[in-house]
């Protein structure tokens, strides 16, 4: 059951990606913005059932950290934004934020 929460929790993450960069390319198109939607909901969808093994804290955690550092490769990579110091500083330290979060995690063995 484990395994199975965070293949939910990957397929969060990736949906609420997909949707947060479609933003940029739908920008005025209101069907666009349905896909945007719809998605978003399938984004909370997965997370719900993630929620059933994985510590709320932990998957919210994840959720935003690997989203945001995702949608930041696709801005710079896709979208030519430029990443400035402070910016790579804040991400470094969200991700580093996110590993303690995790390795202070301790299982429940009941």
């Amino acid at each position: 059951m484990k395994l199975r929460s965070w293949c939910f929790l990957i397929l969060a993450i990736l949906t609420e990606v997909l949707a947060t960069s479609l933003l940029k390319l739908f920008e005025g198109d209101t069907l666009g913005y349905l896909v945007v939607f719809a998605l978003i909901g399938v984004s909370y969808y997965f997370m719900a059932l993630s929620l059933r093994s994985i510590p709320v804290g932990v998957a919210y955690g994840m959720w935003e950290v690997l989203g945001v550092s995702c949608i930041v490769a696709i801005g710079v990579f896709f979208y030519g934004e430029i990443l400035s110091t402070a910016q790579a500083i804040g991400l470094s330290l969200a991700i580093l934020g996110i590993i303690l979060v995790n390795l202070g995690h301790k299982e429940d063995h009941a």
